[in-house]
């Protein structure tokens, strides 16, 4: 599996997979050492995901990771709750802006509010 990389104006995230579980992490722009953020709710195999990227997204405190159900991680805190219980089978591409959070869910665009 393999995950999408975002930017903000420090730092590239993406997802990692260590010992099952996907862990948000980041590196400055600048360069540096490579940080893990938090660790996304459950094992990322639980899913039925484990042949798709994951989707990845951020916004000035929080990242959104699309396993299947997406999973919001606090940059600052690491705290990770689950933002869409929804489950499904072909998780891929995420979004955020000012409002709203977007991704797929089994190929139908899917919008909350933050």
């Amino acid at each position: 599996a393999f995950s999408d990389l975002v930017m903000d104006a420090n730092n590239l995230y993406w997802v990692d997979l260590i010992d099952g579980a996907a862990v948000v992490r980041k590196e400055p722009l600048a360069g540096g050492t490579v940080a893990s953020v938090g660790v996304a709710l459950g094992s990322y195999t639980e899913f039925g995901a484990n042949t798709e990227p994951i989707g990845i997204a951020v916004d000035d405190t929080d990242a959104y990771v699309n396993l299947g159900p997406v999973i919001k991680v606090n940059l600052a805190t690491g705290a990770a709750t689950t933002f869409s219980a929804s489950s499904v089978q072909q998780p891929g591409a995420i979004a955020v802006n000012a409002t709203d959070v977007y991704w797929f869910t089994d190929y139908q665009l899917a919008v909350h509010a933050k």
